[in-house]
This record gives C-alpha cells, structure tokens and sequence, in this order.
C-alpha cells in the first residue's frame, strides 16, 4: 500500500496539490462489519473503495503481482476522490441518472489507467491477460479493462488516463 501512495505523493505535488491517503483496512479480520457495501455483493472483491470513508478494504490474504494491482486500482478511486472526479461523477448522475453503467464503467477504467501509472513508476511489470478476466457483473470487457491499465503503464502519465472524453472508452 505505501508503495503505491509512494508514487502518487509526487504526482501530486508536481501539480501543486496534496496527496491524502486512505485508511486501509483488511476485509477478513472484522473489517467487513463496516464496509460500504453489503458481504454478498463484496463476497467475490479483492478490494473496495469507499468513497465516503476514504477507506480501502483488501483481502489481504494474497501478495502477488496481481494484488499489487488490485491495491493500485483501489487507490486509484481514492485518487479520483481527490481530484473530484467521483464528484463530478455524482453530479452528472443527478442531471442524467440513466448514465449510471456508462459512468461506473468509465471510473473503473480510469482507476485501472491509475493502477498502469502506478506499474510505470515503480517498475513493476504489467499483469497477466488473466487478471483482467473478472466475473460478469464487473464492468467492461477483458479487452477494455486491459487497454487502459496498458495506456496508463506505457505512459506513466495520469493526464492520458481520461476515459470520461472519449465517446466511447
């Protein structure tokens, strides 16, 4: 976790802002009594971000490269918390609340853009195909899910992590 925020304090910084980390809790061990969202839609999650809370819950049980960015991507909601993206999200929800599956899937690429960013600057190499094979009712396709964890990880810029302009991401 501190390797990941460890990148984006200076990300941060360059454009003048300050990097807050979120409280980090374990999902096995009396974390879950709390969580944003109910055990059985969290069963089957590695991670959660609770936006409210600025709070991430991980199973912790696992460390291998694929974790790694499982907590990349659960950092990289925190860090659309930060710059308002989730905010700016709710907004547009509250003018078009039929947008909801195209925002949702729009913040998820951009947290996986993040998670890339973060690989970039640790030199960490990307995951597996397989990691980007998750279970139906998560957003996306492997295929798009992949593409934007790549774009971020070739780049190592946040800036090119915009899934919100493109017509379609």
């Amino acid at each position: 976790m501190r390797a990941v925020e460890a990148v984006w304090k200076p990300l941060f910084a360059r454009a003048g802002h300050r990097f807050e980390p979120a409280e980090v809790r374990d999902m096995t061990f009396g974390g879950g009594e709390d969580m944003c969202a109910p055990p059985e839609e969290t069963a089957d999650l590695l991670g959660l971000y609770c936006e409210e809370e600025q709070r991430i819950y991980l199973l912790t049980a696992d460390r291998s490269l694929s974790w790694r960015y499982v907590v990349a991507h659960e950092v990289g909601h925190h860090v659309q918390r930060l710059r308002g993206t989730l905010d700016a999200t709710r907004d547009e929800l509250d003018d078009h609340p039929g947008a909801y599956e195209d925002l949702h899937l729009r913040e998820e690429l951009q947290a996986d853009c993040y998670a890339g960013v973060w690989g970039h600057a640790a030199g960490v190499p990307p995951p597996g195909r397989s990691f980007h094979q998750q279970p139906e009712d998560e957003p996306g396709t492997p295929a798009q899910r992949r593409r934007w964890l790549m774009r971020g990880w070739r780049s190592g810029r946040p800036a090119l992590c915009d899934t919100f302009s493109p017509r379609r991401p």
